[in-house]
């Protein structure tokens, strides 16, 4: 006994669709150097010394013997984040969102929420610091106190 062909049928595996491509892990370094201009963006350094004062800090970190690049690698989240389908050769934003883990949809919601809180602050923050606050500069000047 074992298995019988099916007369007038034969296995086809042309109607299967092709084996995605493997999702290429972002390194250490690459994740710190995204995280950096979004950082650099966000922050809206005014200046070339400015940019590269905060560059230089941010990557080298805290501590001398925790670089962000080396910490990530060694915490594999590159790899972590390809087990969930973001990579080099795939990005959120690429088709499949949908795809992704509920916890880390929410965790990316939050993250564009937060951001886009910070620029609204900014913003504010820009504009009082445009502008003198009341009774400074314009106002009406008090005559000093006669002794």
């Amino acid at each position: 006994m074992g298995f019988a062909p099916l007369e007038g049928e034969e296995a086809s595996f042309s109607d299967l669709p092709p084996e995605p491509e493997p999702v290429i892990p972002f390194t250490g370094a690459e994740l710190v150097q995204a995280a950096t201009w979004i950082l650099v963006f966000g922050l809206r350094l005014q200046t070339p010394e400015e940019v590269q004062a905060f560059t230089e800090a941010f990557q080298r970190g805290v501590l001398p013997m925790l670089p962000p690049a080396q910490v990530l690698d060694m915490l594999k989240v590159g790899e972590a984040l390809a087990q969930y389908g973001i990579g080099r050769n795939r990005l959120p934003g690429m088709g499949g969102l949908e795809q992704l883990p509920p916890w880390l949809r929410i965790l990316l919601g939050g993250v564009v929420v937060a951001l886009s809180a910070y620029g609204g602050a900014r913003a504010v923050q820009a504009i009082r610091h445009s502008s003198p606050p009341p009774g400074v500069g314009g106002g009406a000047r008090a005559e000093p106190a006669q002794a």
